[in-house]
């Protein structure tokens, strides 16, 4: 059995991949729509690009916060009072830093790049049932 604590840091950490996930997802689509309306200077969209990977690696940055030390004794008790492994959480983070880090590498100066990149996300990144949509 879990704590108060525990299962609220065992739901932060599903609620911020999961978020992830669906943000990076949505963000991919996006690009995409805007490269082929044209409506945004593609200098602009790769700016905007960079920024959203920069955004991406600091939500990463607060699961590796919580994969340290007692923390993560916490996190895993909280994770198996909801039958999730700390695996299946580490599985996660390592998908999204990977579709991350090749975002942020990626070439982002044509429609075409833009778009391989967006797709590289969309690709990478299994899209997950929402309860919303």
């Amino acid at each position: 059995m879990a704590t108060l604590e525990e299962h609220a840091l065992a739901r932060d950490t599903i609620q911020n991949l999961e978020g992830l996930r669906r943000d990076m997802r949505r963000n991919a689509l996006g690009y995409k729509t805007d490269t082929a309306s044209g409506r945004v200077p593609l200098a602009q969209l790769a700016i905007v690009i960079g920024q959203d990977a920069t955004e991406y690696l600091r939500r990463l940055g607060w699961q590796d916060r919580v994969d340290t030390g007692t923390i993560r004794v916490k996190l895993s008790n909280g994770l198996s009072a909801l039958s999730v492994t700390i695996q299946d959480v580490l599985g996660a983070v390592t998908e999204l830093r990977a579709a991350t880090i090749a975002l942020r590498n990626a070439p982002k100066m044509t429609t075409v790049e833009i778009d391989a990149a967006a797709d590289g996300v969309l690709n990478s990144i299994t899209a997950h049932e929402l309860v919303w949509e």
